[in-house]
């Protein structure tokens, strides 16, 4: 009987040996094959990583060229300020022009709001899309008011502060198919665990059919120098109504992983990270019937609820201006492939609402789809659009415009 019993431990050990060795051995192989992204990053319940640190306190210090901490918004861009191809004007938005606050009589005046997809992360000032559209028009002046790594909660933050003092005449309400992950999320990192912004935002949710705002859980810089202090206690609070903070590792939502106690296995590591590249991939391009389960645009899921109030509630407020509202849908990298793939749209649903409140919009992907034989490694620098990627936005928009009607001052 003992015999027996040492014979299973010893195979127990030996079969845990081998699981681990070869996990340790795919976990170390993979990244060389994939590239970075395949490395083991989850998400950190009650601690910081290094270069969140270091960026917080830079922030703190006021050592960053370009962007601010901003305690409603959470972050935002500072006046005049200076980072690679970005330029900002004298109030803090992306331009090398200050604007009177009123256009000239024989002007279109165009605002546009959004993440960094409006903001024009990695191309020049004269490769965006709104300047392209300005070169293309003489009577026309756009606006870039776009933040990256905004949702689109933000942006609508960010018109109540800056839209209506410009009095334009249209305002493009600029959504990334991604933005729907954003407007629950109270920090960054909580979303995805290596974002570069690792400061705090307000966060969004409806409660009895009305969208709310809950504040930016950090408003001060004694509160960031609390969370370096202490990120064990405060983060969890920054985390009591973040949807990611609040869901497990192994959910149906295309999310990250957070860290546990098992991670030192490395079959636990490979078991997480395997779960989340077939939720994000695989189940969404292949299996089709799951495509309306595993994803964020369940109508059923409070992400989606809270998008569709977000745009709702931003739509009235530029009609409340005496503006124009227009939205401006842009697809992401990962839209794009599935729907080259597939023609499957993954923001269907959003657009569904859409064409059932009779708002104004254009969904981008069309551009895309007239360039079905151009490679994405031409539509985009990394995870944005390129500079060809910006002139078949500004092309489309200027066409949509001008169908409409809405390029003639009276």
């Amino acid at each position: 009987m003992r015999r027996k019993i040492g014979l299973c431990i010893v195979l127990a050990v030996f079969a845990v040996t081998c699981v681990e060795g070869v996990s340790h051995l795919t976990l170390w192989l993979v990244p060389k094959w994939r590239g970075p992204q395949a490395v083991y990053w989850p998400m950190l319940p009650d601690s910081l990583r290094t270069f969140h640190r270091d960026r917080i306190e830079k922030t703190l210090n006021d050592e960053t060229e370009y962007y601010r901490f901003d305690p409603i918004l959470g972050w935002s861009i500072k006046k005049n300020g200076r980072s690679g191809y970005y330029r900002a004007n004298a109030d803090g938005f992306r331009s090398e022009t200050d604007y009177g606050t009123k256009p000239s009589a024989d002007i279109i005046r165009i605002s546009s709001f959004g993440d960094s997809f409006t903001h024009g992360h990695g191309v020049r000032p004269e490769a965006t899309w709104q300047k392209r559209m300005e070169l293309s028009y003489d009577k026309m002046e756009v606006l870039n008011f776009g933040v990256n790594g905004y949702g689109l909660g933000q942006a609508y933050l960010r018109y109540e502060q800056l839209g209506e003092k410009y009095h334009p005449h249209i305002v493009l309400i600029g959504y990334m198919s991604d933005d729907i992950s954003r407007d629950v999320n109270s920090f960054p990192p909580f979303y995805v665990p290596h974002a570069g912004e690792p400061l705090s935002r307000p966060h969004f949710a409806v409660e009895e059919g009305r969208l709310v705002v809950h504040k930016n859980p950090i408003e001060t810089s004694e509160g960031y120098r609390r969370l370096l202090a202490r990120p064990d206690s405060v983060l969890p609070q920054i985390g009591l109504r973040d949807y990611y903070y609040n869901l497990s590792s192994f959910n149906l939502m295309p999310t990250y992983y957070r860290a546990g106690p098992m991670d030192f296995l490395a079959s636990v590591r490979l078991v997480k990270m395997t779960w989340f590249k077939v939720k994000g991939r695989t189940f969404g391009r292949h299996w089709p019937l799951l495509r309306h389960l595993i994803t964020m645009y369940n109508p059923r899921n409070e992400p989606f609820a809270v998008a569709k109030k977000i745009m709702e509630t931003f739509y009235q407020a530029v009609l409340a201006d005496n503006a124009i509202p227009f939205i401006v849908v842009f697809p992401d990298h990962p839209s794009i492939e599935v729907y080259r793939e597939t023609s499957h749209i993954t923001y269907e649903p959003l657009l569904n609402f859409m064409e059932e409140n009779n708002f104004n919009y254009v969904d981008i992907m069309a551009a895309f789809a007239e360039r079905d034989g151009v490679p994405l490694t031409n539509l985009f620098n990394g995870s944005h659009y390129s500079s060809l990627g910006h002139e078949l936005v500004a092309n489309l928009l200027l066409r949509r415009l001008r169908d409409e009607g809405l390029l003639r001052i009276d």
